[in-house]
């Protein structure tokens, strides 16, 4: 696992899991999203997922509460949306997720990522999304955020498939990008045939 990558199983200690039902304390979800919201993370967001593999497959989800029931968005990739809602953690809500297939061999990641991608960076704006990933990551650092505590060494860059990656007059063709702090100190520009579907801290 990617140490920019949380299993968040562990902070739920509370959540109930039985043989195709999870659900969780949405508390929890609500604590990360709180550091991201009152901060100055324009750039950047954080996602929670669940590992898109044949045993693990969600096939509903909700948000809970003792006098209602919500709609809980997800992707086919299992991406899933969990709104900031003041009212939600007071009413202890519940996040639940059924899943086709054994759920005690699920779990949720937490990833601090960037908001929206583009085919074009300065080295400016890709030092600037450094910065906030490193201060994001800093609040969410000690027990149980023990894979957040490494630094960040760069950024990295994942596509769907291999794009051709235009960097400071060099081009050549990958699925994946790794630039230190140091390379993109010295970036001028940075430009791909397709924007990247995730960019993520590179850590240590």
């Amino acid at each position: 696992m990617l140490k920019s990558l949380l299993l968040v199983s562990s902070v739920f200690v509370s959540g109930m899991v039985s043989a195709q039902t999870i659900s969780l304390e949405y508390q929890g979800f609500y604590n990360h999203l709180k550091k991201a919201n009152k901060g100055n993370f324009n750039l950047i967001e954080i996602a929670f997922s669940v590992p898109n593999r044949p045993a693990c497959q969600i096939t509903k989800g909700t948000i809970s509460t003792e006098s209602k029931q919500l709609p809980l968005t997800y992707t086919k990739a299992q991406r899933l949306y969990i709104p900031y809602d003041d009212k939600l953690k007071h009413d202890r809500a519940l996040i639940n997720l059924d899943i086709k297939g054994e759920a005690k061999d699920c779990s949720i990641a937490v990833q601090v990522q960037t908001r929206a991608n583009t085919t074009h960076y300065t080295g400016e704006q890709l030092a600037e999304i450094e910065q906030q990933m490193a201060q994001l990551l800093k609040q969410m650092q000690g027990f149980p955020i023990r894979y957040f505590s490494d630094d960040i060494k760069g950024l990295t860059f994942r596509f769907a498939a291999p794009v051709t990656i235009y960097q400071n007059q060099q081009q050549l063709k990958q699925s994946q990008l790794q630039l230190s702090q140091q390379q993109i100190a010295d970036l001028t520009q940075l430009d791909f045939s397709d924007a990247p579907m995730q960019i993520v801290p590179w850590v240590k």
